[in-house]
Parts: C-alpha cells; sequence; structure tokens
C-alpha cells in the first residue's frame, strides 16, 4: 500500500508484537505492547512500551523516536533517535522501504511495509563482532 501522507497514516495508536532472534546465542525472545505516534508541532513523537521476555530479562521496557519531516508536505521522515541523533530517512511512498544504521561496528538493516492503512511491519537484522539479530515488529492499529 501506497502511503502518501505517512503523517496521517502513523497518527494514533498501535498494537505491537515483535519477535527477536539471536542465532548466535540460540535465544528467541518476544516483546508485546503498545506503540503511539502523537503530533508535536512538525514532528511525530513514536513511543513504545510493553513487555519485554528475552533470555533472563523479563520486564517492562519503553523507547522513543522523532519522525520529523523537513517539509509541510513531505513524504519522507527523518527518523531520530529520543535524543536527537540521526537514525535513518524512511519513504513509505511506494508501500515499502529499506534502510541502513550503523553503529560502530555494527549494522542494521531494516525493511519496512505498509500492508493496509491498519497494518504494517519493520523487520531489521543487526549484524556485529556481539551480535547476529533479526527483530520482526508487527503493528496493527487499534481502532
Amino acid at each position: 500500500m501506497q502511503v502518501s501522507d505517512p503523517k496521517v497514516y502513523f497518527t494514533g495508536l498501535w498494537d505491537l508484537t515483535r519477535v527477536l532472534q539471536d542465532t548466535g546465542r540460540r535465544q528467541t525472545g518476544t516483546f508485546d505492547g503498545e506503540a503511539r505516534f502523537a503530533p508535536d508541532d512538525d514532528d511525530l513523537i513514536y513511543r513504545e512500551t510493553g513487555r519485554l521476555v528475552f533470555g533472563c530479562y523479563d520486564d517492562r521496557t519503553s523507547r522513543a523516536y522523532i519522525y520529523r519531516f523537513p517539509t509541510f508536505s513531505s513524504s519522507t521522515a527523518e527518523v531520530l533517535f529520543a535524543d536527537g541523533k540521526p537514525f535513518h530517512r524512511l519513504d513509505l511512498t511506494t508501500g515499502e522501504a529499506s534502510v541502513r544504521h550503523i553503529c560502530g561496528k555494527d549494522v542494521y538493516d531494516g525493511q519496512f511495509c505498509a500492508i493496509s492503512a491498519d497494518r504494517w511491519t519493520a523487520d531489521w537484522s543487526a549484524i556485529g563482532p556481539r551480535k547476529n539479530l533479526v527483530i520482526r515488529s508487527h503493528y496493527q492499529r487499534v481502532p
């Protein structure tokens, strides 16, 4: 599904399920929670909260990003970490996007797919000296 206005598409509350696979350690984990995109001036603030079970870890966790749109009608978001440092660009005008983030010696490759008006996915692989992760996230809009 093409996304011509990502601000409108993302805004709102989403159920979020995530599966994490550490192929090096042969561990699988899950995250169950919600994600909210809330307008803040020209930006969207993304906040997810939920329960992460991964290895010995079993607790509530959260994460935040800023989706910044360089122009009012921009179809491309500059995705920033909560502290304002750059993460990646995201353009879903075709309905799919491939992104990359390099963090030291670690390389994160992401695949985003807008499946419908109420469902999208984000899949990441993280490869580095001490990591070999596959992370699959599924978002379903909450009515």
